[in-house]
């Protein structure tokens, strides 16, 4: 047949040597009638020349060659780049769905209103944190010598060996600095002081009276403190002092609003040891029975109106007298 001519290198053997692929490609690419753009005879002369000019062999369609029973084989120069990683997925585990973490967020704000918020309660407010310490004016008097006393021991513990008589001492000179160093808590001043107040008071008579005015502030500095050890000291020193002398306990009730403030954050601090055994009792030493003995030795010795002003500012407190 006369179209059977036309048709090249297409009938030529499988395999023969005779045949040149590119004469094959390019009659095949006439056959089919595909046109040659200007964008394709560009893209072949780029692949026909090689780096530096080189001109290569002509380009040859994979799809020809794949017609003509022809295999391309890859070039092992690199190697395949990895598609992703294969590793195997860890799956999570059937079951229930896990509970969304709930945020913690300050009252009376827009968050507060979402769901899974926390309200964070209101801070403390510290009313029973022991307050630091300040460097006292009895430190300083002691430690530079202007105190007429010395430590004496003896067979039931240490007192005081004082080298004046108690009786001639300027009690408007001295009582108040050993009221100061009731803030004392290491020894030997925390002992001198303690000790010294007691010793004053025992042997002042009239001579306190005058002085009450200069003891409430230092009397206040110890209760601000709110250290349990300092608070114990005072209150027995206060028991000490409404009765030390007449008229004592009246000359307080007008400096009840400094004193009583403190005893009110106090009162009701006891120790609840159930069944059990508090010897703090008879050391002395539970914040709420001391205050508790101190405001009835208040009402006892502070007249007719002590018993209101300690009302006034302790609500809680039951009179040991009207009832």
């Amino acid at each position: 047949m006369a179209g059977l001519g036309n048709t090249g290198g297409r009938d030529a053997p499988r395999g023969s040597g005779g045949a040149d692929p590119t004469e094959g490609s390019a009659s095949g690419l006439r056959h089919h009638g595909r046109a040659h753009s200007p964008i394709m005879a560009a893209a072949r002369g780029r692949a026909a020349r090689g780096p530096r000019g080189k001109t290569r062999g002509p380009l040859v369609c994979p799809s020809a060659l794949v017609r003509r029973g022809m295999v391309v084989e890859k070039a092992a120069a690199s190697p395949p780049a990895p598609v992703g990683d294969r590793r195997p997925q860890k799956q999570e585990p059937l079951g229930p769905a896990k509970k969304s973490r709930q945020q913690v967020t300050d009252g009376f704000t827009v968050k507060a209103l979402m769901k899974n918020t926390v309200v964070r309660g209101p801070p403390l407010a510290g009313a029973f944190k022991e307050r630091p310490t300040k460097p006292t004016a009895f430190r300083k008097f002691y430690e530079r010598g202007d105190f007429p006393i010395a430590l004496e021991h003896d067979t039931k513990g240490n007192k005081i060996a004082w080298k004046v008589e108690i009786e001639k001492l300027d009690y408007h000179y001295y009582l108040p600095l050993f009221f100061d160093g009731l803030c004392e808590m290491t020894f030997p001043c925390e002992f001198f002081a303690r000790q010294g107040i007691h010793d004053m008071l025992e042997h002042g008579g009239n001579k306190i009276l005058p002085v009450i005015p200069q003891l409430i502030i230092p009397i206040k500095n110890a209760l601000s403190l709110r250290n349990r050890q300092v608070l114990c000291i005072t209150l027995k020193v206060l028991q000490h002092l409404v009765v030390s002398a007449d008229m004592v306990g009246e000359a307080l009730v007008p400096y009840y609003r400094q004193i009583l403030p403190v005893l009110n954050i106090f009162k009701n601090m006891n120790v609840n040891s159930g069944d059990g055994i508090d010897y703090s009792q008879q050391k002395r030493e539970n914040i709420g029975d001391l205050i508790q003995e101190t405001l009835e030795a208040f009402e006892r010795c502070g007249g007719e109106t002590a018993y209101i002003n300690i009302k006034y500012m302790i609500p809680t407190y039951q009179s040991c007298i009207l009832n």
